[in-house]
């Protein structure tokens, strides 16, 4: 800004050369990033793994209902109704049942209701102030 003031000495507009100024700083910022992301990237070490063998025992597909939970994986003869699908059957019978009633707790939660009424905004404030609400507490 200091030198900017003093382009007004040379007959150039001050704010033209401040915008010019400053969209050159911008455009600088923006070839820094790239160049760092492009750095970044040119320095990345790719590790490969090799591909997990997948199990052999077969996998068996459990629906649970039309409750909002996806179709789990079973693995074997335990019973997961209602498991989650990223568990893939490996939950035990009690988290599996802590899992159930945790979502019928969570479909069974009910919006709080508003007891007193609602103040409107040209109404006289609640507070007792005289002023309309919406120029006291509703501001």
């Amino acid at each position: 800004r200091e030198g900017i003031g003093l382009r007004a000495l040379a007959q150039k507009d001050p704010l033209v050369e401040y915008k010019s100024e400053g969209y050159r700083m911008y455009t600088e910022m923006m070839e820094a990033v790239q160049a760092d992301f492009v750095r970044y990237l040119f320095h990345l070490e790719i590790v490969r793994r090799e591909a997990q063998p997948e199990d052999p025992r077969p996998v068996q597909l459990v629906y649970s209902g039309g409750d909002g939970i996806a179709p789990a994986r079973s693995f074997g003869g335990g019973s997961t109704t209602g498991v989650p699908a990223g568990a893939g059957g490996r939950m035990n019978d009690s988290s599996a049942r802590a899992y159930q009633s945790a979502q019928a707790a969570a479909r069974t939660v009910t919006a709080p209701r508003r007891v007193d009424q609602k103040v409107g905004r040209n109404d006289p404030c609640p507070c007792g102030s005289g002023k309309k609400f919406k120029r006291c507490c509703g501001a």
